[in-house]
């Protein structure tokens, strides 16, 4: 398992000026395994695209009780957004967008 260890607070940090005074920023690294891609999108999703399954399972209880008062299930909630052109993220998708590596926007 790859451990995370605290760090300071980036100096370049945009978040830092916002919050002086006030103790609302942690900052933590790891070191990743050799050939593991350090591309912080790619990281993101590989660490948040797929639930764990007790996420899973919260969920399934929370939209199983919510349908019982006429709440919208999260599937719901993801099937509207696509329908308005947003994607998973709430991003609108634009046709021809890029990563800026060439590949293309998912």
């Amino acid at each position: 398992m790859i451990e995370a260890r605290a760090v300071p607070i980036p100096s370049d940090s945009v978040l830092a000026p916002l919050y002086v005074g006030a103790d609302l920023l942690d900052a933590f690294a790891i070191h990743l395994p050799a050939g593991a891609s350090d591309d912080p999108e790619v990281l993101a999703r590989v660490a948040f695209e797929r639930q764990a399954a007790w996420i899973r399972a919260l969920t399934w209880v929370r939209d199983t009780v919510m349908a019982m008062v006429g709440v919208k299930s999260s599937r719901e909630i993801g099937a509207a957004a696509a329908s308005r052109g947003l994607g998973a993220h709430g991003r609108a998708r634009r046709a021809g967008a890029s990563r800026g590596d060439g590949g293309a926007l998912p």
